[in-house]
């Protein structure tokens, strides 16, 4: 009885699967979505601006390392200029 059971809900799940990969709404993943925007004088928006580990300590990256890196961007004047991430990399869980 088990496996009849499992092998219904094995069935059920690739029948859902199927449906879902054969659903019109999925079928071209390439259409555009959204819109172009620019600016007409030529500046330019800010990307997204950070830090990151990885780029100063590998993967010798430790809490005090990197509440002292947040706090150097905040007090040299990085955070009023656009800076906004603190990403911590590879080596956090060493």
């Amino acid at each position: 009885m088990r496996h009849i059971v499992s092998r219904c809900l094995v069935g059920l799940g690739l029948g859902i699967g199927t449906t879902l990969v054969a659903s019109p709404a999925l079928a071209d993943a390439l259409t555009p979505t959204g819109r172009w925007t620019a600016n007409i004088d030529g500046s330019a928006t800010l990307p997204p601006m950070g830090w990151n580990s990885w780029n100063a300590f590998g993967t010798d990256v430790s809490e005090e390392k990197v509440i002292a890196s947040a706090k150097i961007i905040a007090d040299s004047g990085l955070k009023a200029k656009g800076y906004r991430y603190i990403d911590v990399d590879d080596g956090w869980w060493l």
